[in-house]
Formats: C-alpha cells, sequence, structure tokens
C-alpha cells in the first residue's frame, strides 16, 4: 500500500474517531430536526414507507420532503439500534468527506501531499462538524455526494464511458436525497458559461451531461415538491420560515463569522487561489471549484440559502481548492535559494489549521453536546405519553415540537415543518404570546384556540422566551401536573364564544 493512503486513512479514522468522542458522550441529538429524522426511520422500518401524513405535527400535517435519507438510515436500522444509527452513520458519511476531497485536489494537482493537506483541512470545517456531529444531519451525506459528482464531472474530461453512467445514476438519485441538488444545477450551469467566457474548451459529453443533470434535477424536484410549490410559490425558496424565525436562518454574510467557521486557513488561501484562476490564470479544473463556490457566495449574499449551509459547501470547494496554492507555494520554495524553509511553512501552515480549524471545530461539537435536552425534560416528556390522554395537545416552543412528538408521541401546537402550513407566522407568534403574555385572558383564548391540554415550560423555552415561569396567573386555569425543572402544565380553563341573541 502506498505511504499517502496509509496517511490518507490514519486522518480519516482522526476526523471519525473526534466526531464520535463527542457524539456518544450523550444518549440524546442536539437538534430538534434529528428526532423528526428518528420517527421517519422508525416508520420506514415498521412500513416500508415514509410518514407522510403526521398526526402529531401541528396536530395533523400534511409533510413535503425527499425521503432518500431516510431510507438510508432505515437500512441500517434494520441491523442496528436507532440511536447508534443515528450517531455512528451520518458521521461515518461527513468523514467520507475527505477521500472526496483528497480525489478532487489530486486531479487538480497530481501531488499526493497537497492533497493529503486538502483532505485534513476537510475534515476539520468548524461550520460542518457543528452542523453535523449529533444532528443526523441530511448534510452530512449530501456534501460528501455533491463534491463526489463535481470529481465525477471531472473525470468525465478523460474517460467519458467510464463515468459518465456513475454521474447518470447519482443525478437520478441525488433528488430524492435532498433539494440541495440544485446547487450542482447551478455549478455545472456556471461552469459552461465560465468556460465559454475564458475560451476554454468544453467536450460535448460535459455540455450533454449538464443539460440533462439541469433537466432531470429539476423535473424530479418539481414532482416531489409540486403541491408545495403551487401552495407557496416562489416563497418555497424560503421554506415559508416564519418572519420571527427568518432572520435567524438566512442572515447577512459577514466576513469574519465565515473565516470562524470555515477556517483561516482554507478561507485565506481559497480566496487567493479563486482570485488568482478568474484574473490571473487559467485552469479548466479550478474553475469546476469556483463554478461551485460563486453561486454559493451570491446565494448568501441574496440570503437565499441559510448561512450555515452556504458556509458548508464554501469550506468544502475552499478546502480542496487550498491544495492547489499549497502546490505552487512548495515549488515556489523550492526554486528559490530559501527553499530549506519549506519544512517552516509546512509546520506553520500546520499549527495555524490546528489553532483556527480543529480547536474551533472542537469546541463547536462540545457546544453541540451541551445542547443537547437535559434527562428531566425527556421524563416529563415521557411523564406526559404514560399520563395524558392520546388526542391531547402540548403547547412548547416551535425549537421542541419534534421532540414532544418523539417522546411523548402526542400533538403539537407547531414545529419545524413549515411547508404547506397557512399563516406559520401567525402561529408562533402566538406560540411565543401563550408564553409571555401577562394576561390570563389572552392567554386562554389562544390555548382554546389551539385546543392546547397541557404546556410544557422546559429551560430551553425559558431560554427562547426569557421567562422563569408562566407570567399570568395560574391558580384557577392551570394546574401543575408535573413539577421539576421542566415543569407541565394542565389547561383547565376555556374561553366559550359569545352567543349572539336571536
Amino acid at each position: 500500500m502506498k505511504k499517502h493512503h496509509l496517511w490518507l486513512g490514519a486522518v480519516f479514522l482522526v476526523v471519525l474517531s473526534v466526531r464520535l468522542f463527542f457524539a456518544f458522550q450523550t444518549p440524546y441529538f442536539s437538534s430538534d430536526d434529528a428526532y423528526f429524522t428518528l420517527r421517519q426511520v422508525e416508520h420506514i422500518t415498521d412500513h416500508g414507507i415514509p410518514l407522510y401524513e403526521d398526526p402529531f405535527s401541528y396536530s395533523g400535517n400534511e409533510l413535503v420532503f425527499s425521503p432518500g435519507f431516510y431510507y438510508i438510515l432505515a437500512f441500517f436500522d434494520l441491523f442496528m439500534p436507532l440511536t447508534v444509527v443515528g450517531k455512528l452513520i451520518p458521521n461515518i458519511f461527513a468523514s467520507m468527506l475527505i477521500f472526496i476531497a483528497y480525489l478532487i485536489a489530486y486531479e487538480i494537482t497530481r501531488k499526493s501531499s497537497a492533497s493529503i493537506f486538502a483532505a485534513f483541512i476537510s475534515g476539520f470545517i468548524p461550520v460542518y462538524f457543528k452542523e453535523t456531529v449529533n444532528t443526523i444531519s441530511v448534510y452530512s451525506l449530501t456534501v460528501p455526494l455533491t463534491f463526489l459528482m463535481l470529481y465525477i464531472f471531472m473525470k468525465v474530461e478523460k474517460e467519458e464511458k467510464q463515468y459518465v453512467y456513475p454521474f447518470i445514476l447519482l443525478t437520478f438519485i441525488f433528488p430524492f436525497i435532498h433539494p440541495s441538488v440544485l446547487l450542482l444545477v447551478l455549478t455545472l450551469v456556471f461552469y459552461i458559461a465560465l468556460a465559454k467566457t475564458e475560451d476554454v474548451r468544453l467536450k460535448r459529453s460535459e455540455v450533454e451531461l449538464t443539460l440533462f443533470t439541469v433537466l432531470l434535477s429539476l423535473w424530479m424536484l418539481f414532482l416531489l415538491y409540486k403541491e408545495a410549490f403551487l401552495f407557496h410559490g416562489p416563497l418555497l425558496i424560503w421554506q415559508n420560515l416564519p418572519a420571527a424565525l427568518l432572520s435567524s436562518y438566512f442572515r447577512d454574510f459577514n466576513i469574519l463569522e465565515a473565516i470562524y467557521k470555515i477556517g483561516v486557513v482554507p478561507f485565506v488561501y481559497g480566496v487567493i487561489t479563486m482570485y488568482r484562476y478568474i484574473f490571473l490564470e487559467k485552469k479548466k479544473k479550478i474553475y469546476m471549484l469556483i463554478s461551485f463556490s460563486v453561486p454559493v457566495i451570491i446565494l448568501l449574499w441574496l440570503k437565499l440559502m441559510t448561512l450555515d449551509t452556504g458556509l458548508i459547501f464554501l469550506g468544502a470547494s475552499f478546502s480542496v481548492l487550498y491544495s492547489q496554492h499549497f502546490k505552487s507555494q512548495r515549488g515556489y520554495l523550492k526554486k528559490t535559494k530559501i527553499a530549506r524553509m519549506r519544512n517552516i511553512f509546512i509546520v506553520t501552515m500546520g499549527i495555524t489549521f490546528f489553532l483556527t480549524s480543529v480547536v474551533p471545530s472542537v469546541m463547536y461539537a462540545d457546544q453541540e453536546i451541551s445542547a443537547v435536552p437535559k434527562q428531566d425534560e425527556i421524563e416529563a416528556l415521557l411523564w406526559i405519553k404514560e399520563n395524558t390522554g392520546e388526542d391531547s395537545v402540548v403547547l412548547a416552543p416551535v425549537q421542541e415540537g419534534h421532540l414532544v412528538s418523539y417522546y411523548a408521541e402526542r400533538r403539537n401546537v407547531a414545529d419545524s415543518n413549515f411547508l404547506l402550513i397557512e399563516d406559520a407566522s401567525q402561529t408562533v407568534k402566538d406560540i411565543e404570546t401563550m408564553y409571555t403574555t401577562a394576561y390570563l385572558t389572552e392567554a386562554v383564548t389562544l390555548l382554546t384556540e389551539y385546543n392546547v391540554d397541557f404546556i410544557l415550560v422546559s429551560p430551553a423555552a425559558g431560554r427562547i422566551f426569557d421567562i422563569e415561569e408562566l407570567p399570568y396567573p395560574r391558580d384557577r386555569c392551570f394546574e401543575l401536573v408535573r413539577n421539576g425543572n421542566t415543569r407541565v402544565y394542565e389547561s383547565i380553563c376555556v374561553m366559550e364564544e359569545k352567543q349572539k341573541d336571536g
């Protein structure tokens, strides 16, 4: 076995070990969406199909989504405990980015050392750690899959038949996993346009594959999300997010935040490499990564992509672009009288990378583990499951809606599945009012409107709404049925509608 293969395997094991070290510190997950994923996987395992009609979401809701990721996890659920599947498989997928980054970097540079460095950097993208280490995120799969397809597309130029068919197969599969296939579509279109602008020769197969990918992906996504598109129109881009949550997802692009979340080394040298090959030099394979990065930057600038998602994709792209800078820098040092400084250069880069990529990644991972639901809250939800009617409705923050559905197995007022929900903004606003109003009449009116039977006052609700307790009087209309750090109140009073005299 070649030496660089051993190094690559070692990098993979280091990254995966760090991820699993944090993920298995708790039996719970850091993201509320993870519990929606668990419910989908369980339903597929038991019934063979996803849960499209959810009796718990919004007290009964029709769901629209790409089911591929859930089917993949359900396959592993056949012979592994579901919690282990949620911890292990997404982290393996995310760590696989290392191998794909190596392949692309080697395709560009033909240098094993530069490619190993790129692979190592791709394994410690801080924001990618944050979003995938303990969340069962679909991006643990879609990011490596996107770059795998970019790599295969690069190989089409040399050996058409060997790589065309795998690319076509993945083009069929990707839309069933996630709509981020649209980013691949934009990349290929931008790549064709950039190549034409720079008078770079394109093979016929590249143009044909691009056209095929665009048409097939758009058609399949339309079939999957047709109902949501007809319901929301162009607003589907923002996932029908309520106004109160929109600014926290689609935030302004901040350079300092981007540098911290991507890492200093990949960000700085990724940008330098992009500038160099846009304005100073030509290299066709670099254009592919530039064509990927530029649309992401534009989408972030226009707030058409959530900030952390965009930074994940940028971080992966910049990690690979760094390999070209590494190769050029080492080549320059070899040609000069300061060749002896090559080792100093490598050590300096290594220290900088460790301090600005590895350390933030570990810090983010630790924060994510600290963000999991506390044991007392899980026990409160299990209490609700054992001591309330099956048709009961539980009031909880939107950020804990799926948690209620998974552990309590009761209807929630709202969760993060906003597609096909009319006036989601008003629902989220009403939830905040039910937790924060000082007026008993207003609280009871809204609780009656949403048919709320029980109110969950958890530490998360306290942080979200800045409360320690329900602010309105509770002596007559609310009974404390479960005490502790997480409290459960039963809503007793009902606001009756006034009858008009005949």
